[in-house]
């Protein structure tokens, strides 16, 4: 049985199987967008964020993705007539 890690030892890390995927973030948070951007670049994804499903769509149009992450829930945006 393994001990738990006390808060003073290192934690494990993760490594990705794949290194080099294509991923989409999606958040309309911009701290939210940018922290997660961070943590899957450091782990050597390629990562493009935008701040809209707008925007999302756009982007997707143009380029292919491995994988989308996503706000649940995301503003929206009503055009006028």
């Amino acid at each position: 049985v393994e001990e738990p890690l006390s808060i003073d030892e290192e934690r494990p890390t993760y490594t990705p199987a794949v290194a080099g995927g294509r991923l989409l973030v999606v958040d309309d948070e911009r701290l939210v967008r940018e922290t997660a951007m961070r943590l899957l670049c450091a782990a050597g994804y390629e990562v493009i964020s935008v701040g809209s499903s707008a925007e999302a769509l756009s982007v997707a149009e143009r380029h292919s993705f491995d994988l989308l992450v996503t706000d649940v829930v995301l503003p929206t945006t009503v055009a006028k007539s």
